[in-house]
Protein backbone atom coordinates (compact mmCIF):
# COMPACT_ATOMS: atom_id res chain seq x y z
CA UNK A 1 0.00 0.00 0.00
CA UNK A 2 2.82 2.54 1.39
CA UNK A 3 4.84 1.58 -2.45
CA UNK A 4 2.15 2.16 -4.75
CA UNK A 5 1.18 5.54 -2.49
CA UNK A 6 4.69 6.95 -2.39
CA UNK A 7 5.89 5.54 -6.01
CA UNK A 8 2.89 5.82 -7.94
CA UNK A 9 0.68 8.65 -6.73
CA UNK A 10 -2.27 6.48 -5.26
CA UNK A 11 -2.81 9.21 -3.03
CA UNK A 12 -5.53 6.76 -1.61
CA UNK A 13 -3.74 3.48 -0.10
CA UNK A 14 -2.04 5.41 2.59
CA UNK A 15 -5.68 7.02 4.01
CA UNK A 16 -6.30 3.63 6.14
CA UNK A 17 -2.72 3.55 7.16
CA UNK A 18 -2.58 7.35 8.17
CA UNK A 19 -5.96 7.36 10.01
CA UNK A 20 -4.66 4.73 12.29
CA UNK A 21 -1.83 5.99 12.79
CA UNK A 22 -3.10 9.54 13.83
CA UNK A 23 -5.67 7.50 15.75
CA UNK A 24 -3.45 6.05 17.83
CA UNK A 25 -1.09 9.27 18.33
CA UNK A 26 -4.80 10.71 19.57
CA UNK A 27 -5.01 8.25 21.93
CA UNK A 28 -1.20 8.11 23.08
CA UNK A 29 -0.79 11.87 23.69
CA UNK A 30 -4.20 12.17 25.26
CA UNK A 31 -2.90 9.66 27.79
CA UNK A 32 0.20 11.39 28.07
CA UNK A 33 -0.16 15.07 27.02
CA UNK A 34 3.55 16.29 28.14
CA UNK A 35 4.74 14.22 25.24
CA UNK A 36 3.21 16.46 22.86
CA UNK A 37 5.02 17.91 20.41
CA UNK A 38 4.75 22.02 19.29
CA UNK A 39 5.45 21.44 15.41
CA UNK A 40 5.78 18.47 13.32
CA UNK A 41 8.23 18.05 10.73
CA UNK A 42 8.35 15.83 7.62
CA UNK A 43 11.68 14.30 6.17
CA UNK A 44 12.55 16.91 3.52
CA UNK A 45 12.72 15.55 0.11
CA UNK A 46 15.50 17.15 -2.68
CA UNK A 47 13.77 19.62 -4.83
CA UNK A 48 14.14 18.03 -7.91
CA UNK A 49 13.48 14.26 -6.32
CA UNK A 50 9.93 16.29 -5.65
CA UNK A 51 9.45 17.39 -9.07
CA UNK A 52 10.00 13.64 -10.13
CA UNK A 53 7.30 12.03 -8.22
CA UNK A 54 5.04 15.15 -8.27
CA UNK A 55 4.85 15.45 -4.42
CA UNK A 56 6.40 14.49 -1.24
CA UNK A 57 4.74 11.91 0.62
CA UNK A 58 5.74 12.67 3.77
CA UNK A 59 4.51 16.24 3.66
CA UNK A 60 0.98 14.36 3.20
CA UNK A 61 1.09 12.68 5.93
CA UNK A 62 2.22 15.38 7.77
CA UNK A 63 -0.20 17.95 6.80
CA UNK A 64 -3.20 15.17 7.99
CA UNK A 65 -1.54 14.74 11.24
CA UNK A 66 -1.53 17.96 11.75
CA UNK A 67 -5.58 18.41 11.03
CA UNK A 68 -6.53 15.40 13.38
CA UNK A 69 -4.11 16.19 16.34
CA UNK A 70 -4.25 20.07 16.00
CA UNK A 71 -0.58 20.11 16.07
CA UNK A 72 0.68 22.77 13.58
CA UNK A 73 3.44 21.91 11.11
CA UNK A 74 6.06 23.31 8.91
CA UNK A 75 7.32 21.80 5.09
CA UNK A 76 10.09 24.24 4.85
CA UNK A 77 11.69 23.71 8.37
CA UNK A 78 13.95 20.78 7.27
CA UNK A 79 15.78 21.48 3.91
CA UNK A 80 17.77 18.58 1.58
CA UNK A 81 20.57 21.09 0.36
CA UNK A 82 21.74 18.68 -2.33
CA UNK A 83 20.36 15.28 -4.12
CA UNK A 84 21.50 12.14 -2.96
CA UNK A 85 20.78 8.60 -4.93
CA UNK A 86 18.34 7.05 -3.00
CA UNK A 87 18.43 4.85 0.14
CA UNK A 88 15.97 2.26 -0.50
CA UNK A 89 18.80 1.15 -2.82
CA UNK A 90 21.62 1.35 -0.15
CA UNK A 91 22.64 -1.23 2.33
CA UNK A 92 22.98 0.27 6.49
CA UNK A 93 26.48 2.06 5.58
CA UNK A 94 25.50 3.86 2.71
CA UNK A 95 22.81 5.14 3.89
CA UNK A 96 24.43 6.55 6.47
CA UNK A 97 27.15 8.26 4.47
CA UNK A 98 24.48 9.32 1.46
CA UNK A 99 22.60 12.10 4.52
CA UNK A 100 26.09 13.61 5.16
CA UNK A 101 26.12 16.97 4.89
CA UNK A 102 22.99 17.42 3.43
CA UNK A 103 20.66 19.11 5.90
CA UNK A 104 20.03 22.69 6.50
CA UNK A 105 17.02 23.82 9.02
CA UNK A 106 15.71 26.79 8.19
CA UNK A 107 13.66 28.23 11.48
CA UNK A 108 13.85 28.31 14.93
CA UNK A 109 12.79 25.02 16.83
CA UNK A 110 10.59 24.43 19.53
CA UNK A 111 11.77 22.45 22.18
CA UNK A 112 9.76 19.49 21.32
CA UNK A 113 9.36 18.27 17.43
CA UNK A 114 7.87 15.27 16.15
CA UNK A 115 10.07 14.05 12.25
CA UNK A 116 7.25 12.53 10.53
CA UNK A 117 7.66 10.18 7.22
CA UNK A 118 6.54 7.43 5.76
CA UNK A 119 8.73 3.91 6.36
CA UNK A 120 11.74 3.52 8.70
CA UNK A 121 14.05 1.02 7.65
CA UNK A 122 17.56 1.34 8.80
CA UNK A 123 16.70 4.41 10.88
CA UNK A 124 19.72 6.04 9.02
CA UNK A 125 17.55 8.63 7.82
CA UNK A 126 15.90 9.29 11.32
CA UNK A 127 19.14 9.39 13.31
CA UNK A 128 20.46 12.11 10.63
CA UNK A 129 17.60 14.48 10.68
CA UNK A 130 16.70 13.94 14.28
CA UNK A 131 20.33 14.82 14.99
CA UNK A 132 19.88 17.99 13.09
CA UNK A 133 17.25 19.34 14.22
CA UNK A 134 18.95 18.89 17.54
CA UNK A 135 21.78 20.78 16.79
CA UNK A 136 19.55 23.12 15.78
CA UNK A 137 17.74 23.39 19.21
CA UNK A 138 15.13 21.13 19.65
CA UNK A 139 15.70 18.65 22.85
CA UNK A 140 12.60 16.85 22.43
CA UNK A 141 12.81 14.59 18.76
CA UNK A 142 10.31 12.12 18.20
CA UNK A 143 9.91 9.79 14.86
CA UNK A 144 6.68 8.79 13.85
CA UNK A 145 6.66 6.55 10.37
CA UNK A 146 3.78 4.61 8.85
CA UNK A 147 5.58 1.93 8.73
CA UNK A 148 9.01 -0.08 10.07
CA UNK A 149 10.38 -2.15 7.77
CA UNK A 150 12.69 -5.34 8.80
CA UNK A 151 16.22 -4.88 8.02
Amino acid sequence: MIGRYKYHSQLAMAQPVIRDLGEHLADRLQACPEHEPELLIPSPMHKRRRRQRGFNQADAITEQLSQRLAIPWSANTLERTRAVPRQSNLNREQRANNLRGILQVNRPLPRKVALIDDVMTTGATARALAQALRLAGAEDVQVWVLARTPL
